[in-house]
């Protein structure tokens, strides 16, 4: 007796793609991507990833008058390395990243945040100062005017995604 094909046999006898294309995949992933798939896959997510959303948590709950430097600079790249300094101990990196901003602000004045000065921004960096005021427009421990802040860094955020967003449309053809 003859078994008929099933269309599936192809799927579970060969790879869906090449080994070279999952190099290539995961070598265009940023490393947040990266955390967040082992997070998809193995059901949580990693000690870092963990580590630096609290980090984002401690820098929220640090004075006004300390987190406008940090705001203004923050990358993930120096988030990782002052966790690494601080044992992955997020309030010490916290308060590490807060105090090394306001000394390079003092000593540089607003050339401390201009581009030549500073490691260049990624599109990680801006989503995670995004996820930094989502969570902190929520967090009841977090200063009234903390939230402030969140709410219209978040409103900015979307008006010009919906800005962006709007351009792009206006270019496709009726």
């Amino acid at each position: 007796m003859a078994t008929s094909a099933s269309p599936f046999d192809d799927l579970t006898s060969y790879p869906s793609i090449t080994p070279e294309e999952e190099a290539l995949e995961r070598s265009i992933l940023s490393e947040e991507e990266k955390l967040l798939a082992f997070a998809d896959v193995y059901g949580q997510a990693t000690d870092e990833l963990k580590d630096l959303r609290e980090l984002d948590r401690q820098l929220s709950l640090l004075p006004v008058s300390r987190k406008g430097p940090v705001h203004r600079g923050y990358t993930v790249r120096q988030a990782r390395a002052f966790l690494r300094i601080e044992d992955n101990n997020p309030k010490k990196a916290a308060g590490r990243l807060a105090r090394y901003w306001e000394l390079r602000e003092r000593q540089l004045g607003e050339a401390a945040f201009k581009a030549e000065h500073t490691t260049a921004r990624t599109e990680d960096d801006y989503r995670r100062v995004f996820d930094m005021a989502q969570g902190a427009a929520v967090d009841e421990c977090v200063d009234g005017e903390t939230r402030k802040w969140a709410k219209n860094f978040i409103d900015q955020w979307n008006n010009a995604h919906i800005m962006n967003l709007e351009e792009e449309l206006a270019l496709i053809a009726p």
